[in-house]
C-alpha cells in the first residue's frame, strides 16, 4: 500500500521531495538566488545582520529541508542553478576569511574549513632552479662482490 504525502502545492519544490526530475529550472533558480540572498549581507545601523550566515549547506539542508544529492542532481540538470551553488560556495570561502582575519571567528576552525570544504592546502615550494647536480663516478662507493 502507498503512503500518501502532503503535496505544497509546487511542482516539485515540495520539502522532503528528493526527485530533482520533478523541479523546474524557474523553482531550481528560485532556489539558488534565495541562498545568494540568504548569503549576502544586510545591514541595519551599521550591523551585518546575515553576518552568521555563512555555510550554504545550512540554508539548504536544515532551512529547506534538501540533502546534497537533490542539490547535485539539480546543479547537473540546470547548469544555471549549478553557477549560483558556485557562487554560494566562493562567498562561504571569502566570509570564512574575511571573519577570521577580522577575528569575528576562530582561526582553528577557520583553517579547518577551509581545509575541508575549499580544499585549500599548507605547502612549502621549494626553488630547484639553477641547481645542478653533478655526481660523478669517483664519489660512488665501490661495492666489491663476493665469489
Amino acid at each position: 500500500m502507498k503512503k500518501k504525502t502532503e503535496n505544497t502545492g509546487r511542482r516539485g519544490g515540495q520539502l522532503n521531495n528528493t526527485n530533482a526530475e520533478k523541479w523546474s529550472e524557474e523553482e531550481a533558480l528560485k532556489l539558488g538566488n534565495d541562498l545568494i540572498e540568504w548569503m549576502s549581507p544586510k545591514f541595519e545601523e551599521g550591523k551585518d545582520l546575515h553576518i552568521l550566515n555563512i555555510f550554504f549547506n545550512e540554508y539548504l539542508v536544515i532551512q529547506r529541508g534538501l540533502y546534497k544529492q537533490i542539490i547535485s542532481k539539480l546543479s547537473e540538470r540546470f547548469p544555471s542553478f549549478g553557477n549560483l551553488i558556485k557562487r554560494a560556495k566562493e562567498m562561504q570561502g571569502i566570509k570564512l576569511w574575511k571573519y577570521g582575519a577580522l577575528n569575528k571567528l576562530n582561526p582553528a576552525i577557520v583553517i579547518f574549513a577551509q581545509k575541508v570544504l575549499h580544499g585549500h592546502r599548507e605547502s612549502q615550494e621549494i626553488d630547484h632552479k639553477g641547481i645542478m647536480l653533478q655526481v660523478s663516478p669517483d664519489f660512488m662507493p665501490k661495492v666489491e662482490k663476493d665469489d
